[in-house]
């Protein structure tokens, strides 16, 4: 089950001593500081989703606000839902749909690319389709402290018709690890800073 009530109190999170990750550290939780000042909580679900508390601590509109983003290896998202973080009541609950199985996407190898449907369900105007793809690029190692995480670049971009929208997330997929960590999206406007992994910890 996961450990809610921790993502919860993610301000004041529990470091461990720093240490490299291995594959099954998001198994029990991982924290992880951005460049921002910004948090994350992840941790991996019974049903193998991941779940990332997200605190955003540079944007005004949303400081004291919790995202809860569900995602399939941090790279397709699931659903994603807001609340003040002393608060279960969300103010914003969406699910998402694919008209093709995700797992395609895997191992997730530069160059690779592709494209589809999603169906963004909304809880308040219900659902609507977009345009979907995805791409992958090769990248640099992820270098935090003292340790070294093979990654490469995921993009996915979600494109509305009816309203004239396009979204885009920057994903950071460790493959060492098995999960990906949101380095950037345009439907929050997460800063630039946020691509500056600070730090990675067990919880």
């Amino acid at each position: 089950m996961l450990r809610m009530t921790t993502a919860l109190l993610l301000l004041s999170p529990a470091i461990a001593s720093a240490q490299c990750l291995t594959a099954s550290a998001v198994d029990a939780g991982i924290t992880i500081e951005y460049g921002s000042g910004s948090t994350s909580y992840m941790q991996r679900t019974d049903y193998g989703t991941i779940i990332d508390a997200y605190y955003d601590s540079a944007d005004y509109e949303y400081y004291g606000y919790v995202t809860l983003f569900e995602t399939i290896d941090g790279v397709f998202m699931a659903r994603r839902d807001q609340h003040k973080k002393d608060s279960w009541e969300a103010f914003d609950d969406d699910g998402f749909d694919y008209d093709f199985d995700t797992e395609i996407a895997r191992p997730y190898t530069p160059n690779t690319s592709g494209s589809g449907v999603i169906t963004v369900l909304d809880a308040r105007y219900g659902p609507e389709d977009a345009s979907f793809g995805w791409s992958v690029y090769a990248s640099e190692p992820l270098e935090v402290g003292d340790c070294s995480y093979e990654a490469v670049n995921v993009f996915t971009t979600e494109f509305s018709v009816q309203n004239g929208e396009i979204y885009i997330r920057a994903v950071k997929y460790l493959p060492e690890l098995g999960f990906g960590i949101q380095t950037g999206n345009t439907y929050f406007g997460l800063p630039t800073s946020n691509g500056d992994i600070v730090s990675m910890n067990a919880s």
